[in-house]
């Protein structure tokens, strides 16, 4: 849902960008994809923090990656 209201343009950095979802929006919302997540890191020899700790999580949509085309996905930074 975040990829596809932020996308549109919809601010959803609190809970007002989610209070009026459309129901073509949640339908939307559903042809997005996870693509790829990556892990923040911390060992004795290497650190590699997103944020505070977080995760990168990289969207797509379905037909876009059916056909290949990786120009409009979608990255998300959460961190704790």
């Amino acid at each position: 849902m975040e990829c596809e209201l932020a996308s549109g343009g919809v601010y959803v950095g609190g809970p007002e960008g989610y209070a009026k979802v459309s129901a073509r929006q949640r339908e939307e919302s559903k042809k997005w994809q996870l693509l790829l997540q990556l892990d923040s890191i911390q060992t004795e020899r290497y650190e590699l923090l997103w944020g505070d700790e977080g995760r990168i999580y990289f969207y797509i949509r379905i037909d876009d990656l059916k056909a290949l085309h990786f120009e409009d996905c979608w990255l998300i930074l959460q961190c704790y």
